[in-house]
């Protein structure tokens, strides 16, 4: 597993809420399968902001990717073997 911490841009969504296609680095991405979809557990006191996804593009590599709720904004934060 590679880590990186990156904005993306998300190009496209399914059901108005799971990522479709994104871009990194000016490459698009087109995500063939969401394998996974959490959220990170937070605090006690306060609820997470980071809804995590696990995909696998075109490129048959798996990406884990996660919005911030907060700042509705996207990234990416690792890649992970095929």
């Amino acid at each position: 597993m590679y880590r990186i911490d990156e904005p993306i841009a998300l190009l496209e969504l399914r059901y108005n809420y799971q990522p479709r296609t994104f871009r990194w680095r000016g490459m698009t991405h087109a995500i063939n399968l969401v394998e996974r979809r959490w959220a990170d557990a937070g605090l006690p006191w306060r609820p997470g902001d980071r809804q995590y996804w696990r995909v696998r593009c075109q490129d048959r590599r798996r990406y884990d990717i996660y919005q911030d709720l907060r700042a509705n904004t996207w990234h990416l934060a690792a890649i992970r073997a095929a």
